[in-house]
């Protein structure tokens, strides 16, 4: 059985402004207002340092440029995952 990885929460939160509705539309829309994740916020920012440091992309076939963002975003959640794991143990500490 697979485990979901910790996403470390919302990474851009927003707050609702108080207002009175039914539950249920409340709930609708925090739902729809959570974002993306830590995780993903983390897995983006390493993956664009990832391509930056990556030249002469049109030298390649669509195929090699497609294995290279899939390795790419492949290594950009384990970075992800490793800071999140950091942030809990405390950063440097």
């Amino acid at each position: 059985m697979r485990t979901t990885p910790n996403d470390g929460g919302q990474a851009f939160p927003r707050s609702l402004p108080c207002v009175e509705m039914p539950l249920d539309q409340v709930l609708d829309i925090i739902e729809s207002h959570k974002g993306m994740s830590l995780r993903d916020w983390f897995a983006g920012q390493n993956f664009a340092a990832f391509m930056n440091g990556s030249q002469g992309l049109g030298s390649f076939t669509n195929t090699q440029i497609a294995e290279q963002f899939r390795f790419a975003a492949k290594i950009s959640f384990i970075g992800a995952d490793a800071m999140l794991a950091a942030r809990k143990q405390g950063g440097d500490q």
